[in-house]
Formats: structure tokens, C-alpha cells, sequence
């Protein structure tokens, strides 16, 4: 789709890449437009019922009983960033990108930037920290240009000296 005159262009290809839990998409932009590639997503791990279950008895009571359900949160967000990374390698490769914006939430961002090559690394421009994995690409093409406005304000101009002035003028 059409990127809008007020949003930032791209002349060079950049990746958008929105990451949540188990869910992930990609959006590639250069030049006036903005296209959704293929994303991918994470089955939810499935628990089955008592798995697990104990109980403690002795002299005719039970001093204890419950049910350990293994955590596989880590296992699931290990396996969830490993399929990002190459997909995102993938496209970085297929359609020559240049820069990287990542728009994660924090407790991922470190981990989905170290799962990344070192040259898909050095291509990542900022990281966005929050859930704007549902948002449109647009929204996401405004946060960029808040963060550039606020870059370029940050980076203010010295006043040239007196001085300073006068040499280069005499030269």
C-alpha cells in the first residue's frame, strides 16, 4: 500500500518487524510504499490435566497434594525466536534490506536482537519497546517519525564563535 505524505519514506529497503509472545509480522517498505510479508506464529504449548500430581499421606491424613505443571514458557519463547530470526533472515536477504526497525516488548527485545546474525545486527536502526504486534504499518511508520523528530531536535546545532566568525570570513 501507498505510504501517505506525512509519514516517513524510506529510499532504501527497511524492515518493520513486530514482534509479540508467539506471534511475529513483517513489514517491508521502501520508497512510497509499505507491503505485509508472511509472519509466523507460535502454537500455544497445550497441559494436560494432573500431569504430574502428588500427594503426601501418612497416619491417615494427607499433609500435601498439588499438581507441578512444568513451565514450557522458556522452551516456547527459545523455539519462537529461533523461527523469527531465520525468517527475518530470510527476507532481509531476499530483498536486500538496508535497515531494521524492532518494535517488541522489552523482555524480548534483548534475546530477539542476540538471536540475530551479527550483519542483521548492525542493520537494526532502533527497537520500539511495547505490544504493537496488532497495530497497521502505518502507526508504526508514526512512531518512526516521532523518533526521528525527537533524534534531530537532540542533535543541535553550535553557534559558530566570534571569532571563529572572523577567520573564516577573512579566508
Amino acid at each position: 500500500m501507498k505510504i501517505s505524505n506525512h509519514l516517513p519514506h524510506f529510499r532504501k529497503n527497511t524492515l518493520l518487524i513486530t514482534a509479540g509472545k508467539q506471534e511475529a509480522c513483517f513489514y517491508l517498505s521502501s520508497n512510497e510504499h509499505v507491503r505485509q510479508t508472511p509472519g509466523i506464529k507460535l502454537k500455544k504449548p497445550q497441559f494436560t490435566d494432573r500431569e504430574g500430581y502428588f500427594e503426601q499421606r501418612g497416619g491417615g491424613r494427607t499433609f500435601g497434594s498439588g499438581s507441578v505443571y512444568e513451565s514450557q514458557d522458556e522452551e516456547t519463547t527459545r523455539a519462537f525466536i529461533k523461527q523469527l530470526s531465520d525468517a527475518a533472515g530470510t527476507i532481509v536477504q531476499e530483498n536486500d534490506v538496508q535497515s531494521i526497525y524492532l518494535f517488541c516488548p522489552t523482555y524480548l527485545a534483548n534475546q530477539i536482537e542476540k538471536s540475530m546474525p551479527r550483519d542483521m545486527q548492525v542493520k537494526i536502526e532502533y527497537i520500539f519497546y511495547g505490544n504493537y504486534h496488532h497495530q497497521h504499518p502505518f502507526v508504526l511508520l508514526a512512531k518512526i517519525k516521532e523518533f526521528m523528530r525527537v533524534e534531530t531536535s537532540e542533535r543541535k546545532i553550535e553557534p559558530i564563535k566570534d571569532e571563529a566568525w572572523k577567520i573564516l570570513n577573512n579566508s
